[in-house]
């Protein structure tokens, strides 16, 4: 039987959003200290590639390519920040009870720098967002980032919520 949109538009409209979801470079920025924390950022990249989304990465799934005597920080704070610059759709995901450091000053830059906000999303867990700090606040007020809650610890829901961003994306 065939596809009615597809009848109306005149096209195959699901070959063209599959084409979208694997050409959409997504970009999963957040905590990687306690080592659980990166292990869910994986689960979250493992599981948008499940559904279509094959060039999602995190930072560290870029080679590392530090030759100089660059301080580390600083060569992650710039590959980040180049990735950021490259990518689709950038997520930015703040779990609680972690090291955010790292995300909230990728944000800042992210707002104050590439400012390309149709692609942008933060994602707190609640007991994350109840003490989301003002600097983080300010940026996702400033810039009008959509941002969600997911309940602590539901990967389920978290690749819920990140998939839904993707498929805006893949529907702008």
């Amino acid at each position: 039987m065939p596809n009615l949109i597809d009848a109306v538009l005149g096209y195959e409209v699901e070959k063209e959003i599959g084409w979208y979801r694997q050409n959409l470079h997504i970009l999963i920025l957040g905590a990687y200290i306690p080592e659980n924390a990166k292990k869910r950022l994986e689960i979250l990249r493992t599981c948008l590639i499940e559904r279509g989304y094959s060039n999602t990465y995190l930072v560290a799934d870029h080679p590392d390519d530090n030759t100089s005597d660059e301080d580390w920080n600083i060569y992650w704070e710039r590959k980040s920040n180049e990735l950021m610059r490259d990518s689709d759709l950038n997520l930015f995901v703040f779990f609680a009870d972690c090291s955010n450091e790292g995300v909230t000053d990728e944000l800042a830059y992210f707002c104050s720098k590439i400012q390309k906000f149709s692609g942008c999303y933060v994602i707190c867990e609640d007991g994350y967002a109840s003490i989301m700090s003002t600097r983080i606040k300010a940026k996702v007020k400033r810039c009008t980032l959509p941002n969600t809650e997911i309940e602590d610890g539901n990967d389920a829901e978290l690749c819920d919520a990140a998939y839904a961003f993707a498929e805006l994306e893949c529907q702008t």
